[in-house]
């Protein structure tokens, strides 16, 4: 099924390709609209001199500037296509709206429809609404703000604003980590799943994951030093005061940081990995700066894609104090449940001394 063009069909009937989206009856959007063209041929020379009637250009910005209706239900009630209506519109000099502005307005009316596959592996036809989140979450430095974009780094992802609208794409395979963002941004976007799938040279585990898309998001993320397809080329970012450090870093460990006990010996271990080296560098950097060891950094090369990434880890006694440095006196809101226990769960069993704390 996931090979599929759609639901139905593994190509158009009418030309074959699968590389333009299916629109109805096994047709592509271009042979689609050939046909209802064909269809309305004989039909609009009748029609003509009605719709002319009827689209006069009082009317369509009555109805396209002022009801912001679609060409396509201006045609429905001028009983003609959304062509003859494009026609009018342009030959009156009436400007017609972008695509960021059409798109917006199709997500108020609930319009945009999609497919996907819920956590059963089962199709689901949904409707894209309009979200909803704090514009000016990422225009003003905060703790809150500083994790989020500290989870950005490492499992977001931001699209170029000049494919019809900048996006934002966050994905987990922990649905708690994407909870917890949409809950600090304020942000109502629904929470996507994409199950594990097998390819011929990889495997994609299952994640969780939603998409905003604003351009007013994308310009200010862009400002904060992300840019699109950033995961092997992003620098660690100027970030204001050293407190909003602390908070950025513990977003990436939450999204690139590992921790754990070794089972012969019992000790706490924690790395982190990137697969960019002049990020995990500054990120290695400032962690010395906070007391921790100056620990090598390591080259990865046994990705199947080719791809190099970096790592670093800490002993037992630099662990504690990174779970010091990225914990203390810090709201449960703003950071992964699972990774703390595991660091709190050891220092309980071995009463670690509370006097390496980088803030005691």
């Amino acid at each position: 099924m996931s090979n599929m063009w759609s639901k139905k069909y593994d190509k158009c009937v009418k030309c074959g390709t699968t590389s333009i989206n299916h629109v109805a009856k096994g047709l592509c959007r271009k042979c689609y609209t050939n046909k209802i063209e064909a269809v309305h041929k004989n039909y609009e020379k009748f029609k003509r001199g009605v719709s002319k009637v009827f689209l006069t250009k009082e009317k369509l910005i009555e109805l396209y500037i002022d009801k912001q209706m679609s060409l396509s239900d201006i045609g429905r009630i001028a009983g003609c296509t959304r062509q003859t209506v494009y026609r009018f519109i342009k030959n009156y000099g009436i400007k017609l709206r972008n695509k960021t502005d059409a798109r917006t307005i199709a997500l108020d009316k609930g319009k945009f429809k999609y497919s996907s596959i819920n956590e059963k592996g089962e199709i689901e036809e949904k409707t894209r609404n309009k979200i909803h989140f704090n514009k000016a979450f990422f225009s003003k430095w905060s703790n809150e703000m500083a994790y989020v974009l500290g989870l950005i780094y490492t499992d977001g992802n931001i699209t170029d604003a000049s494919l019809k609208m900048g996006r934002l794409t966050f994905a987990q395979k922990e649905k708690k980590s994407v909870e917890k963002f949409l809950n600090l941004i304020g942000a109502d976007s629904k929470i996507l799943y994409r199950r594990r799938e097998k390819y011929v040279n990889t495997t994609a585990g299952e994640l969780y994951y939603f998409h905003i898309n604003s351009d007013i998001v994308y310009k200010q993320l862009l400002e904060l030093g992300l840019t699109p397809n950033k995961s092997l080329s992003m620098t660690f970012p100027k970030i204001p005061e050293d407190y909003y450090i602390r908070h950025f870093i513990r977003g990436c460990w939450d999204g690139d940081g590992t921790v754990y006990i070794e089972k012969r010996n019992g000790n706490l271990k924690t790395s982190f990995v990137c697969g960019s080296l002049e990020f995990i560098t500054g990120l290695k950097e400032h962690l010395r700066k906070q007391g921790l060891s100056d620990v090598k950094l390591y080259e990865n090369k046994r990705s199947k894609k080719g791809n190099v990434s970096y790592y670093f880890r800490y002993g037992t006694k630099d662990s504690i104090k990174l779970f010091h440095y990225l914990y203390d006196e810090v709201p449960e809101s703003q950071y992964l449940k699972r990774k703390y226990e595991i660091f709190k769960n050891y220092l309980d069993r071995n009463k670690t001394p509370r006097q390496l704390s980088l803030f005691s």
